[in-house]
């Protein structure tokens, strides 16, 4: 029993000297060497509006929530899509993952995409209850080159909203 008070206390004397450590400011980021200069300086080699979002019958929708096309513009004539998810906090969610998840997909059949170098889009995270939002981009391409290839390393982009 007194082994047991003296690890207790040896745990408690750490985590408090832990606590007590002055939280260290985070390194500068020179935006000049960031990879988002890189990206906003590249030359655009073609542009066109993949989608002008007023087709909501070319979208599909699954998971936990609603996807819905607000016919109010935004942003001055662009139009919109709109996704809410309903979070389960009492019970599992009701799909296999049992997490509250949204799938939403847009298919571009025979299109040759091979003349530009980027794609770009507008999101707006608009939540409560949770402190990030991941966003999982991903993109198919049943071309000469397949994306995504056979090891999933290529055609999958991750964002962080906050």
């Amino acid at each position: 029993m007194r082994d047991l008070k003296r690890i207790a206390a040896a745990v408690a004397l750490v985590l408090t000297a832990q606590s007590a450590r002055a939280q260290r400011a985070m390194m500068p980021i020179d935006f000049v060497n960031s990879a988002e200069y890189g990206w906003l300086a590249k030359e655009v080699k073609a542009s066109r509006v993949i989608d002008d979002m007023s087709q909501p019958s070319i979208w599909k929708f699954g998971g936990t929530g609603t996807m819905t096309f607000p016919t109010e513009p935004r942003l001055g004539d662009m139009h919109t899509l709109r996704v809410d998810m309903q979070m389960f906090r009492d019970a599992p969610a009701p799909n296999r993952s049992r997490l509250s998840s949204i799938n939403i997909a847009r298919a571009f059949a025979n299109e040759d995409w091979s003349a530009y170098n980027r794609i770009s889009l507008w999101v707006r995270p608009d939540f409560s209850g949770v402190p990030v939002l991941p966003l999982q981009i991903v993109i198919h391409n049943n071309g000469a080159v397949k994306v995504p290839d056979r090891y999933e390393k290529d055609g999958t982009h991750f964002v962080t909203l906050a």
